[in-house]
């Protein structure tokens, strides 16, 4: 959860996976949750960002974190 700010939060999240370059899988919203389905997915280690910036703002985010997940077969 964005926490600094006042009010509210837009959230975007990108997933890069092993083999491809990054993708937006959720734009900015309020929606701070993204699900990610795997099955079906190729192993190997995935990259999920999140970037967040105030709400109804257009400008570039105040913060972002990403994290490495590996998946298995």
């Amino acid at each position: 959860h964005g926490a600094g700010g006042i009010g509210k939060y837009d959230y975007m999240f990108w997933i890069m996976p092993p083999d491809g370059p990054k993708e937006v899988v959720q734009s900015y919203s309020l929606n701070n949750i993204y699900i990610w389905k795997t099955s079906g997915l190729s192993p190997g280690v995935y990259y999920l960002d999140v970037f967040i910036r105030n709400w109804g703002t257009t400008g570039d985010y105040q913060f972002n974190k990403e994290l490495a997940f590996v998946l298995e077969k």
